[in-house]
């Protein structure tokens, strides 16, 4: 008051330097919204609100944004694995989309809090979604190579998807007898090599087999934790570039010219 500041008390309990637009009715605000909460101190909570027409405006922008988020509920709460392909990236770009606007610093706060965990249930579904993808296309590449070449008493086989984890341990047992599996996806690729300890040779086992991929993808052969590379070989994720992928069909011959030689 010495410097002709006005001081607020609340309840006895709390003094604030006044520094904001004086009313003489809070019915004059018209329109009020928090968009902004952080802990000051121990027990002490900061809000930053908006009133009047930037009020109004940020309300009906979270309820219009809102209603848009919860319309696609009904589509995504059924069974991951029905969901289209086309529908699951057009909300994956949704998502991006409403994560980035629910952030606007005049967002309303508890809309945020609300609809963010909303936006995460759907992530969630886009996410097991896109796994059973994956693993349909995978399984539908490995099966058609497993008839092509039911015949051979080896299996060589390239996958090729657009990202994704693939599991080529589990693809090596299905097969039940010799396999190669080469897994590309985008900007990188890895491979394994798998066969039973009784058909290891110096000249013919799963290290010398995958050798001819792991040197052109410039890489380094190695075996699982505890195993045998003779046995279980693979090469780890490795970026690919063009030219590595135009060469890749000489370099899968040579392999698969050391499983022939050995077989014939």
């Amino acid at each position: 008051p010495e410097q002709n500041i006005s001081l607020i008390t609340i309840s006895d309990q709390q003094t604030e330097p006044c520094c904001g637009t004086h009313l003489l009715n809070t019915a004059h605000l018209k329109h009020f919204v928090i968009v902004g909460a952080k802990t000051a101190s121990t027990g002490v909570k900061m809000l930053r609100c908006l009133t009047g027409d930037a009020a109004r405006l940020s309300r009906e922008n979270g309820v219009r944004l809102c209603e848009e988020i919860l319309s696609y509920q009904g589509t995504l709460e059924g069974n991951c694995e029905d969901l289209d392909k086309k529908m699951v990236d057009k909300v994956s770009q949704k998502i991006s989309h409403w994560k980035s606007s629910i952030s606007d610093a005049n967002f309303p706060t508890i809309l945020h809090h609300e609809l963010s965990q909303v936006l995460e249930t759907y992530r969630q579904k886009i996410v097991f979604s896109q796994r059973a993808d994956l693993k349909k296309e995978v399984s539908a590449q490995f099966q058609a190579a497993m008839d092509e070449q039911q015949s051979r008493p080896y299996l060589m086989v390239i996958i090729n998807v657009d990202k994704g984890k693939i599991d080529l341990n589990k693809l090596c047992k299905m097969a039940s007898k010799p396999a190669l599996i080469l897994a590309i996806d985008k900007g990188s690729v890895k491979a394994k090599a798998m066969m039973s300890k009784e058909m290891v040779t110096d000249d013919f086992n799963a290290e010398t087999w995958l050798q001819p991929i792991v040197d052109h993808f410039k890489g380094t052969a190695k075996a699982p934790k505890g195993q045998d590379k003779r046995v279980n070989c693979i090469l780890g994720a490795t970026k690919v570039t063009k030219d590595n992928l135009d060469g890749l069909e000489s370099v899968f011959e040579k392999a698969d010219f050391i499983a022939r030689e050995y077989f014939r």
